[in-house]
């Protein structure tokens, strides 16, 4: 299953997976719900690192209160061992990032 370099499917700007070589050569080999797999991972992927950033960012900022590095508000952690202040700082966060990402893509 291969799909060539000038294929006209592979500049298609669709605003979907469709111009993924996967995607087009699934299709072409006439598998209908393959796609939708690979998409599904493809999100799964990406919310699994999304996940992991979340988790190590806010270690490293309550790491970095602990040593002085960072504000103390950092410091604070649930009953359970959570450090809620870091991680609701990271989540805030989340949407710029996503955002400057966007608009670093564009140019």
């Amino acid at each position: 299953m291969l799909v060539a370099y000038d294929d006209p499917d592979l500049l298609r700007t669709t605003g979907t997976a469709a111009q993924s070589p996967f995607v087009i050569a699934i299709t072409r080999a006439g598998i209908s719900g393959l796609p939708h797999v690979i998409n599904a991972c493809v999100f799964t992927s990406a919310f699994s690192a999304s996940n992991s950033f979340l988790f190590c960012g806010s270690r490293v900022l309550y790491g970095l209160a602990l040593r002085g590095q960072a504000p103390k508000i950092f410091v604070k952690c649930t009953k359970s061992g959570l450090p809620l202040i870091a991680v609701l700082f990271c989540v805030s966060c989340s949407p710029a990032q996503v955002l400057l990402r966007i608009d670093d893509a564009d140019h």
